[in-house]
């Protein structure tokens, strides 16, 4: 594989509208722009893409936004991520990082999937993006491959793939006593796909709405969005499941 050079960004980004993905500009350090909305801005428009480039002070990368039927798994071996553990490791990746992490792109057909159950290793898919660092190799969108059934039954095993935790999701009913921490870990999973901090307050906002019985205040739903936002991308991991466990101390601890 060639190596890696210097972000081009608008070059990146106008390589990545032609094979038909939605782009917008990050920082160097994959973060959004200030007074951006991260992948809510991104656009197949070339004219809007340069005119946004044409605006930015400091050195930017163009990055991808990732829809339902995309999925990008992101082996980091910085953090202990090894392509092998999730039946890649034969695979040629889609892109190298400048950090000696990989980028494989599939099809996602309709699972939703759990991070943090495997070291090194993210998920990314509706809601999340991901950098360019080798706009050459970027598949076009419409021609993907489905994910590898070996990888299938690893995700599926070892982190709680679920085709059905999307519709889950829009009807589960959160009463009291659940409807703060239930409200908190969903925000938590978006923002672990990318969401940036004005796309989890919406969200925030619509779920409260449609899950919450009876729902918060728009206040206490844009503080718990506000809260999630405080994590780095990737690394909001808040426990909440709580277990009846028999204590010689407590009686019932929380654990």
């Amino acid at each position: 594989m060639a190596p890696i050079e210097r972000a081009d960004s608008l070059r990146d980004a106008e390589a990545a509208v032609a094979l038909g993905w939605p782009t917008f500009f990050v920082g160097l350090d994959k973060r959004p722009f200030r007074g951006t909305h991260g992948h809510l801005d991104a656009t197949t428009d070339i004219a809007e893409l340069r005119a946004r480039h044409a605006t930015l002070r400091l050195t930017s990368r163009a990055a991808i936004a990732l829809g339902p039927d995309e999925l990008v798994v992101d082996v980091d071996p910085r953090n202990g991520g090894d392509s092998s553990d999730v039946g890649l490791g034969d695979v040629e990746p889609t892109q190298r990082t400048m950090s000696g992490g990989v980028h494989f792109f599939f099809k996602n057909n309709g699972l939703r999937l759990r991070n943090g159950a495997l070291p090194g290793l993210d998920l990314k898919t509706e809601g999340g993006y991901v950098a360019v660092y080798q706009s050459e190799r970027l598949p076009r969108r419409s021609e993907l491959l489905a994910v590898p059934q070996v990888t299938l039954d690893v995700l599926t095993s070892a982190m709680g793939a679920s085709r059905t935790t999307a519709v889950e999701d829009e009807i589960a009913q959160w009463g009291e006593g659940e409807r703060d921490t239930r409200l908190f870990s969903y925000l938590c999973r978006l923002r672990n796909a990318g969401m940036d901090s004005e796309g989890l307050k919406s969200e925030a906002i619509r779920k409260n709405v449609a899950s919450c019985v009876p729902p918060l205040s728009d206040s206490q739903a844009v503080a718990k969005a506000e809260q999630a936002s405080r994590y780095p991308i990737g690394e909001a991991y808040p426990v909440f499941m709580v277990r009846r466990v028999k204590s010689p101390l407590s009686g019932w601890g929380i654990r």
